[in-house]
């Protein structure tokens, strides 16, 4: 029987009418509204046994995957359980999952979420913010922004290049273009802030171009198989002695923000998410954000332990009595120096490791050379 009579049926039972059906369609009728009522019960059972974490997607990208550690550190103290879940690909398979509700929360950049999500072939402007968020809406999810978490997509070369040529923006590096290997990953020669964006506004071509995974871009830098990377600011690795950052000296991208996507369904069942993001938005700002990436990166600290720590030098996790009553300014300092001297003391260890292996080495080949 078709949707509308069943629906027919049932509101003439409600309303005490009786409708004449042949006994066989009666039959089938009931034996049909038995069967939906166990599979709606068996539903039913399934949603309550099943997990109930709320899952946060974390991509390649360091300074998001930090923050999808710190949700998870607060919403933990919350009595919040949540589940972190590596996502590969970046927001290219991070926004189907949110849109579907395989994930419930996730961070990007906005203008990732431009060109990859709403498919706009512009570089993101902060006008945009209105119709970035009202996109998201319809699909029941908020894209909630970190206005201090600004990130340039820039571009880096290696360090003894930049010396000897004396480059230090982006303008510099044209007169060079043609004899140099750009590498860099598939989408950045087709989204709008990436190849497209170089060549429109500097007018700039490589002599090779590569196409190469995000997370081996500064590896192959080094390793001399490419000269030129695209790079995000927020990136620790852009850090690194060998590496310069390139200024983008004609302001062709002029940056996006962070922002942290939730589904409207885990927002309403956890309201305290809206404090949380709230909080974060409050507190996360370029620069921390690069100092704790780098304690990743240099391997001082794990991810949920620098996710900790910046919680805490900002006042959002308060551990020490004696902290209780000092300022952000306070504890930031405090927990910075911290980092620093936990990171001079493994520099220190990881030189006298350096020296003892090159120690062990002369000797072996001192040994080799006698025998």
């Amino acid at each position: 029987m078709s949707a509308p009579e069943n629906s027919h049926e049932l509101a003439s039972i409600k309303d005490g009418t009786r409708m004449e059906l042949p006994s066989r369609k009666s039959f089938f009728l009931r034996v049909f509204i038995v069967f939906l009522s166990i599979l709606l019960a068996l539903t039913g059972l399934v949603g309550c046994t099943g997990d109930t974490a709320v899952r946060i997607g974390i991509t390649p990208q360091m300074s998001t995957r930090l923050i999808g550690y710190m949700i998870k550190e607060l919403a933990g103290r919350q009595g919040i359980d949540c589940e972190i879940v590596e996502v590969p690909g970046g927001i290219y398979n991070l926004q189907p999952a949110l849109e579907s509700g395989s994930l419930q929360i996730g961070t990007e950049l906005a203008q990732s979420a431009w060109n990859s999500v709403l498919n706009k072939r512009s570089v993101y402007r902060a006008s945009n913010l209105l119709e970035l968020q009202h996109y998201y809406l319809k699909h029941d999810l908020q894209w909630n922004p970190l206005p201090m978490g600004r990130d340039v997509y820039t571009l880096a070369i290696r360090k003894d290049l930049a010396m000897k040529e004396n480059i230090k923006t982006i303008s510099d590096l044209i007169p060079l273009s043609d004899s140099l290997t750009l590498g860099a990953p598939t989408q950045y020669f087709e989204d709008a802030d990436g190849y497209p964006r170089l060549s429109k506004t500097y007018g700039m071509s490589f002599g090779t171009t590569k196409n190469l995974p995000t997370e081996l871009l500064a590896q192959n830098l080094r390793d001399r198989k490419a000269d030129v990377i695209p790079i995000h600011t927020l990136d620790g690795l852009l850090q690194r002695d060998e590496l310069v950052v390139l200024r983008d000296d004609l302001d062709s991208c002029p940056g996006s923000e962070l922002g942290i996507v939730i589904d409207e369904s885990a927002l309403l069942k956890h309201i305290e998410f809206a404090d949380i993001i709230d909080s974060l938005a409050r507190t996360v700002d370029s620069q921390s954000l690069v100092f704790y990436n780098r304690l990743v990166v240099y391997n001082h600290r794990t991810e949920e332990e620098a996710a900790l720590q910046f919680l805490k030098a900002h006042n959002l996790i308060v551990e020490d009595p004696a902290d209780a009553g000092k300022t952000r300014e306070e504890l930031e300092e405090k927990r910075t120096e911290e980092a620093r001297s936990s990171s001079d003391t493994q520099s220190g260890s990881d030189q006298k490791k350096d020296e003892s292996t090159d120690s062990s080495s002369q000797s072996s080949k001192s040994e080799f050379s006698a025998s």
